[in-house]
């Protein structure tokens, strides 16, 4: 087998939850633009929201919302767009997100 040769000499380092996170923040990013409307408006989640949602995983959330497009703010909210806006609970069935994030997750990484 040969080597290829990158720019710094070694090879990618390999994410295991890149696909996860790519996953998740799709389903994010569909929940909040599937209606022409909330584009304009902006919307809000809370951290602790999406950090339970992801297996109490920070970090995971964090990769998550950034991919999603979301930044992070002071009182502990991750916004999309430039206005504060609506909370993701009043855009999305939040109940419906959870378990769709459960099943994405067991797929991922399975126990």
């Amino acid at each position: 087998m040969t080597m290829q040769n990158f720019l710094n000499g070694r090879l990618p380092r390999h994410d295991p939850d890149a696909a996860l996170i790519e996953e998740l923040s799709a389903i994010i990013k569909t929940a909040i633009t599937q209606r022409d409307r909330w584009r304009g408006i902006g919307l809000w989640i809370p951290f602790r929201w999406a950090v339970d949602v992801m297996d109490d995983d920070p970090d995971l959330a964090r990769r998550v919302l950034t991919a999603a497009g979301f930044t992070p703010r002071s009182d502990g909210k991750w916004t999309w767009s430039k206005v504060d806006g609506w909370g993701l609970h009043k855009v999305a069935d939040v109940a419906a997100l959870r378990a769709v994030f459960e099943d994405a997750l067991d797929f991922h990484r399975p126990l």
